[in-house]
């Protein structure tokens, strides 16, 4: 994929909603043992991550872009689901379970985190300068 292209894709999924819920827990990830709540947490720390990723567009990885294109077509079959529930297909249902979706929001933080984290050691704009401090010590 061109350089052009790959930018166009990654400002449309940078650009995109991530939310499930607005609230989120600060508290350590790794004793979340509740679905929603991990996912919560996931959402607040993405947020951060893409708002960095959004200043160095280039900087993102291909394997970063690919984990969130697979978390925006999750949210997007549980926006279907929710949508009406009755009418939605049992692979549908099972696609989207809170399991799957944790999966999906750990696999991104997990693979945008480390480019954000190399921007935030080599240019920090002041428009990220918290969410790199924040991520930094983490």
């Amino acid at each position: 994929m061109d350089n052009l292209k790959k930018l166009i894709l990654l400002f449309y999924i940078l650009t995109l909603p991530v939310t499930f819920s607005a609230v989120g827990s600060e508290n350590d990830h790794s004793a979340i043992s509740n679905d929603s709540d991990a996912i919560d947490y996931s959402d607040s720390r993405l947020k951060k991550i893409t708002k960095i990723l959004r200043t160095h567009q280039q900087e993102a990885s291909p394997s970063c872009i690919e984990s969130l294109k697979k978390l925006y077509k999750a949210k997007e079959a549980y926006k279907l689901f929710k949508a009406n529930p009755a009418a939605t297909s049992a692979n549908i249902q099972q696609d989207i379970n809170n399991s799957i979706l944790r999966a999906l929001y750990t696999n991104a933080v997990e693979l945008c985190e480390v480019d954000a984290k190399e921007v935030c050691l080599h240019q920090t704009p002041k428009s990220i300068k918290k969410e790199c401090m924040e991520l930094t010590h983490h």
